[in-house]
């Protein structure tokens, strides 16, 4: 089985209420011949249905973090349009908009666009910087600025954490030295 069709089978059972466990060992059983550590993958970034509720808030507020810094590109870029070459501006429009892609593709729900959009934002952040002379703090739209990127790379790297279940390999003990993937509790769920 591929990588494409492990992610979209991990999908489908987590999709059922299926704890990430339940869905690595479900997938394992149906799909004997997969390597444990490819399908462990699939599933540890998927998140599931508890932790999705748990983090609601903070996806949501990371959204809309994220289109607010976007838009504050595209207005400060927008007001700069005139005095850069044409390959300045490609590249500059390039980053908000990927960020804002990036912001959309949380509806599928993958954990690996966290670090994404933690590293977009950062490489916007210093671009932006490498335009202007000197930092100065006392200005608003420099505190904006920073603001806004601090904020989404902070939560951007946290839910990225908190989603991504950092599993162990161990050895089955029913299957002699063959080993299976043992993932911790599911974030949000009373341990």
């Amino acid at each position: 089985m591929k990588r494409r069709e492990l992610r979209k089978a991990a999908a489908a059972k987590i999709a059922l209420g299926y704890t990430r466990q339940h869905a690595y060992d479900a997938l394992r059983v149906e799909e004997p011949t997969a390597d444990n550590e490819e399908l462990a993958d699939a599933v540890r970034y998927t998140p599931s249905l508890m932790a999705r509720e748990h983090f609601k808030n903070a996806r949501t507020t990371l959204v809309v973090l994220v289109v607010a810094l976007s838009t504050f590109y595209l207005w400060q870029e927008g007001m700069l349009f005139h005095h850069q070459s044409w390959g300045d501006r490609l590249f500059f429009l390039a980053i908000p908009i990927a960020l804002l892609a990036s912001a959309i593709t949380f509806a599928r729900n993958r954990v690996r666009i966290y670090s994404s959009i933690a590293f977009l934002t950062f490489l916007a952040a210093a671009n932006w910087q490498t335009g202007k002379a000197v930092l100065d703090l006392a200005t608003p739209m420099i505190i904006v600025w920073l603001t806004l990127s601090v904020a989404v790379i902070a939560l951007a790297l946290y839910l990225h954490r908190k989603l991504t279940s950092d599993y162990t390999m161990q050895r089955d003990p029913n299957e002699g030295m063959h080993k299976r993937a043992v993932f911790p509790p599911e974030p949000g769920v009373l341990a």
